[in-house]
């Protein structure tokens, strides 16, 4: 385990050798940032009211955790995980958070990791209009290549998120149950406003909830002492008592995230509505919604996660060996859940999936314009977000896509093409859509390679993706823009050089739309009618000489 951790971290320290120079072949460029307009304020940061999260330190107990907390004056609501990735949930005395926190993290026998339950909002900016430059990205992207070769096709796209519509003709057949994190969450803070002791849920049981019962529901359990027997008792009551999924969708953002990584592509019954719809940038893979954020309706509503929500869909992340891709589109300048120091006990999580499952974790870098100098880590691929001319994206209202030290990729976020709960068009703008576009690459690169290690897969990405000319890591955005051409084709073992001469072959002005000229590495799919035209299954065109991408796809 250690020694994966540790080649993870060697690629990211020395990814820039693995750099080889972009073909001609993609015309579409990154741009060193000409119009950045900072924004003038950024929300404070947000966390649940005398609330604390700590980790245990070696060899303590429940019982020792639960000495502790009353001596503190203080109250064990619940309790997530097991072994040294338990996570306690405090309340703390009234007005007393911040004495509490420092006589905890001082209290280094008791406590390895103590911090607060801070909340993030969705990231996206949904535009009122439906402009012509739907699906620019895939042009961008040379998505259509990238499908002669993968598609997606049996991997799975865990989308932390508001839950996703499986009604939604875009992910109709391809959308799992899920799991509802969110209410997990919730149960456990209930005792916040009624007090009263909750309880503790151990990590095995837990990947069985999806609950939306008050833990109160399971009985006399609820109110078990935290022995080492109980929250095994108390564990059982809950999932023996409650059910639910994450299949449906009050507010919007979960099911465009889905759309925008993995939404059906030609749906023939999904009637003339959805003519103007972008498919998914890995239209066979599917998706497994995890409902992190508060059931709010409408696309203006906040619909914020917390760390605990997140920890408790980690945990049932871990039960899910055959997912290995998590899509987080969540995020906050500064303090967003990419920050460790912030969010110690949800980092634990996240580099213990990246270990134990040779997981994925791909996040938004956030909607304000600002250089944020949150660390990078190995085990976590920060997204950013870049517009139709390869400058990093504005999204109006004072709002543009934040850059730093911590990106690791970007990828298109203006306008992208994708649909709303009911399956209208409804584009997306933000760093969210540019993370989903991501984690849909990596599906591309599984659906190669299955068993290819996460490191190997980001090696794959790196090597695919174009940057500021003369720039192998930028500090606006980081390793740069994956191909998602170019890395399914190396995930299919040819070098960069051949996949160059295989685009070249396919350029063939004559051919109709839809068919693929000779030399083509596969089948295409048949074409997608879009506004401005349809998607060519080459993505490219020959203008001038000049290999121009994304012609027909509805590029200005």
């Amino acid at each position: 385990m250690a020694l994966l951790f540790k080649r993870m971290t060697a690629l990211l320290c020395a990814a820039t050798s693995l750099m080889g120079t972009i073909s001609a072949a993609s015309a579409f460029e990154l741009k060193v940032p000409t119009h950045i307009k900072r924004a003038r304020s950024i929300p404070a940061a947000e966390y649940t009211p005398d609330v604390l999260l700590v980790m245990p330190g070696a060899k303590q107990k429940d019982a020792d955790i639960l000495s502790t907390v009353t001596d503190a004056h203080g109250k064990v609501l619940g309790a997530l995980g097991e072994g040294d990735l338990r996570v306690y949930v405090i309340k703390t005395e009234k007005g007393k958070l911040e004495q509490t926190e420092r006589k905890f993290f001082a209290d280094k026998k008791h406590f390895s990791v103590v911090c607060r339950n801070y909340s993030c909002p969705r990231l996206t900016t949904v535009p009122t209009d439906y402009g012509g430059t739907a699906q620019w990205h895939h042009g961008a992207l040379r998505s259509p290549l990238a499908w002669d070769i993968a598609t997606g096709a049996g991997t799975k796209i865990a989308i932390f998120d508001t839950g996703c519509e499986a009604d939604n003709p875009e992910l109709a057949g391809k959308t799992d149950r899920g799991f509802d994190a969110h209410a997990v969450a919730s149960q456990i803070l209930l005792g916040v406003g009624g007090g009263g002791l909750m309880g503790g849920i151990l990590g095995g049981a837990l990947s069985g909830l999806t609950s939306r019962t008050p833990l109160g529901a399971v009985g006399a359990a609820g109110s078990a002492i935290l022995a080492d027997d109980a929250s095994t008792t108390l564990a059982g009551a809950v999932a023996g008592a409650v059910g639910g999924s994450a299949n449906d969708d009050k507010h919007g953002h979960g099911t465009r995230m889905a759309v925008v990584a993995a939404g059906n592509w030609n749906n023939p019954n999904a009637g003339p509505r959805m003519s103007l719809n972008s498919c998914g940038i890995a239209p066979n893979a599917r998706i497994y919604p995890v409902r992190i954020a508060e059931e709010t309706y409408g696309i203006d509503a906040q619909a914020k996660a917390s760390d605990l929500d997140l920890i408790a869909a980690m945990i049932h992340m871990m039960a899910k060996p055959d997912i290995r891709i998590i899509n987080i589109s969540y995020g906050a300048p500064y303090v967003g859940f990419a920050n460790p120091q912030f969010h110690p006990a949800l980092h634990k999580y996240f580099q213990d999936y990246a270990v134990k499952r040779s997981g994925l974790i791909f996040m938004s870098a956030g909607n304000y314009a600002v250089p944020d100098p949150t660390p990078r880590v190995p085990y976590l691929f920060v997204v950013n977000g870049i517009d139709e001319e390869g400058e990093l994206g504005s999204f109006g209202n004072g709002k543009g896509s934040a850059w730093g030290e911590f990106v690791s990729f970007t990828a298109p976020s203006t306008n992208i093409a994708c649909s709303s709960i009911q399956g209208d068009p409804q584009p997306s703008t933000g760093t969210s859509p540019a993370c989903a576009l991501v984690s849909g690459m990596a599906a591309l690169i599984l659906d190669k390679k299955p068993a290819l290690p996460n490191f190997e897969v980001i090696r794959i990405l790196i090597r695919s993706c174009k940057n500021i000319k003369g720039y192998g890591f930028s500090p606006f955005y980081g390793w740069g823009m994956p191909d998602a051409y170019l890395a399914a084709g190396i995930a299919s073992g040819k070098s960069k050089e051949q996949l160059e001469r295989e685009a070249l072959n396919k350029l063939d002005p004559n051919a109709a739309p839809g068919t693929a000229a000779p030399g083509s590495v596969g089948s295409s799919p048949p074409s997608r009618a879009v506004a401005g035209g349809v998607v060519p299954p080459s993505g490219v065109a020959r203008k001038g000489g000049s290999l121009v991408v994304g012609a027909g796809v509805g590029r200005p």
